[in-house]
């Protein structure tokens, strides 16, 4: 298209001002994860402050908007350097309509109205591809992937990181006195103590068996012992019932702050894994940093 290359590609239903629209990651780092369209102006791009961060570098800081304005819903080039594509075609402006795809560098989003079939799908996969299925916080590969841009993040702007591995004290003693379905039980249940006493931007994970990991981004390593010595805390005075029988648990921790010379995630996740380790030789129920 020539000109303001506007493009008006099907019509748009009139909406209640109440509907809501999402926006499906089909491609790049969130593949499958749906964004909320809340909003009246939506902001896209790399730069950290828009309304839906794209960890793209082919993305401009500020890319493009989604603009809710006289029942129709805009999507608008902001002076990309590598344009935005709507269904294909480069646009600068244009009218979105249900099934839309967006091509912003390499990320594809689809538009969809909020109450489509489609979006509880696409929703349901990713949970299934970046949720741990018994305690509902990410699995180890995503909390890896997330690790690797928060350290890049934080490398390039010089802000702190820290990481702190967690094991459940005696979990094998616990599932052999109240059997393994009491260890699930307890596994979800603490799952859930840690992500009501975490910050929305720290990141938790189930590594593995009975251990979690947490990314405490802009989080030095006195900030982060602060953390998880009040999560240590709050799960020594949990008491968990399961068939009738309380059970008491603890955990141990190490913390690794990022430092300039880690430049790896294995490395990173090491270095956390031995003040871990160091913990549960002095006895368990500790943290060492």
């Amino acid at each position: 298209m020539d000109g303001d290359r506007t493009a008006v590609l099907g019509q748009t239903p009139k909406h209640n001002s109440k509907r809501e629209f999402c926006l499906v990651v089909l491609s790049g780092k969130d593949m499958g994860k749906t964004l909320s369209i809340s909003k009246a102006k939506i902001k896209l791009g790399r730069d950290e402050s828009a309304d839906i961060p794209l960890d793209d570098p082919a993305a401009s800081r500020n890319h493009a908007v989604i603009l809710k304005k006289n029942d129709q819903i805009h999507l608008i080039d902001q002076s990309s350097t590598n344009g935005t594509y709507l269904n294909l075609t480069k646009v600068d402006t244009a009218v979105l309509k249900n099934g839309d795809r967006i091509l912003i560098g390499t990320t594809v989003l689809k538009f969809l109205y909020a109450d489509s079939v489609e979006v509880n799908f696409h929703d349901e996969i990713y949970k299934l591809a970046v949720l741990d299925g018994l305690t509902q916080v990410y699995n180890k590969k995503h909390f890896t992937e997330l690790l690797k841009v928060e350290m890049s993040r934080a490398h390039r702007q010089k802000t702190p990181l820290s990481l702190s591995l967690v094991d459940i004290d005696n979990f094998k003693q616990i599932n052999d006195t109240f059997g393994h379905q009491a260890g699930d039980y307890l596994l979800a249940n603490i799952a859930k103590l840690f992500k009501k006493n975490i910050r929305s931007e720290d990141v938790l994970a189930r590594y593995g068996g009975e251990e979690f990991i947490f990314m405490l981004p802009d989080t030095n390593i006195q900030m982060a012992l602060t953390v998880m010595a009040k999560l240590r805390t709050l799960l020594g005075r949990a008491v968990y019932t399961y068939s009738d029988q309380q059970i008491k648990v603890t955990f141990s921790a190490g913390i690794q702050a990022l430092e300039p010379s880690i430049v790896s995630i294995s490395e990173f996740i090491s270095l956390a894994d031995k003040k871990l380790y160091l913990s549960k030789k002095q006895g368990k129920d500790r943290i060492s940093i």
